[in-house]
């Protein structure tokens, strides 16, 4: 049964990634640089939805101002994205726990009482 399914739906999902392939790695780059830099950046944690939102918005933001630096970190495209995404989500994230102050408020509260 699952293997019709995935026979008849095959077309569909490789109409979908051709034509949203270019926003696909985008969000793709976002979310990976996101989490890197929820994992190196201490502090509290967002949770996983906000963390890939911030990934994919400064990812865009800082890979655009960071572009001239591209060719010189690694011979790998992805990579370089992925790293100067994560440098911009880190930098986003610092900004955004300055802003929210030091209270202990998150969604992870109650896993330490």
């Amino acid at each position: 049964m699952s293997h019709f399914l995935l026979v008849a739906l095959w077309p569909i999902i490789r109409d979908f990634v051709y034509d949203y392939q270019n926003s696909l790695v985008i969000i793709f780059i976002g979310a990976v640089s996101g989490l890197f830099a929820q994992m190196i950046l201490p502090g509290r944690g967002f949770g996983l939805i906000p963390t890939v939102i911030y990934g994919v918005i400064a990812s865009i933001v800082g890979n655009k101002l960071l572009e001239p630096i591209h060719k010189h970190l690694t011979d790998h495209k992805i990579i370089n994205y992925i790293i100067c995404g994560t440098v911009s989500t880190m930098a986003l994230m610092f900004i955004i726990n300055l802003v929210r102050g030091g209270r202990d408020d998150d969604k992870s509260h109650w896993g330490y009482n």
